[in-house]
């Protein structure tokens, strides 16, 4: 499987050579991130964030030229795209564990904690920091159906995060279905 097609850095520098997104290599804190994203047109791709000097980025989904440009069409063909796209699902494909790159940094017990990573306020208002455009997978243990989405995680400790959802969405319904009672 060609793991490049999808990963985000690829993105990135597709955006870069379009023209589409700010690189900021100079250090910057996690509290001036925000501050650097308002009102930015472009995706920004922050090459030293934080302490730990990691890279992040933001706005990436934030204009219709940049969707067109991930599906690899052009703007006004989007809505079309992925119309056809939704009709026409592909089925998903199982990697090996053994071959999965999710298993690049692996962290267990007391060293699994969110606050390893560059999660940072992003609006003045927020009560937390969030993990922005998160994706998530829950599988329903009565039932074996999913849901996967696109959604914001607020911090809430080392280990605990509260998953946003609307109401309507399969999640609420998955998450109260486990809940000890």
């Amino acid at each position: 499987m060609d793991f490049d097609r999808f990963r985000l850095r690829c993105f990135m520098e597709r955006l870069v050579a379009a023209g589409q997104c700010q690189v900021i290599d100079e250090p910057i804190d996690l509290i001036d991130v925000a501050r650097l994203l308002d009102g930015q047109e472009k995706a920004v791709w922050f090459k030293a964030v934080g302490p730990e000097r990691f890279e992040l980025v933001g706005n990436v989904a934030g204009s219709r030229h940049r969707l067109a440009l991930a599906f690899d069409v052009k703007p006004h063909e989007l809505p079309l795209v992925i119309r056809a796209a939704a009709q026409n699902p592909i089925k998903p494909v199982e990697v090996d564990s053994s071959a999965a790159p999710v298993h690049q940094v692996v962290a267990v017990g007391d060293a699994a904690s969110f606050l390893n990573l560059p999660i940072h306020l992003q609006h003045e208002l927020d009560g937390a920091p969030y993990i922005s455009a998160s994706i998530d997978f829950a599988r329903d243990p009565a039932t074996g159906g999913t849901n996967i989405g696109i959604r914001r995680i607020m911090l809430r400790g080392a280990n605990v995060a509260v998953l946003g959802s609307l109401s309507g969405s399969k999640i609420s319904a998955i998450v109260v279905s486990v809940l000890p009672r």
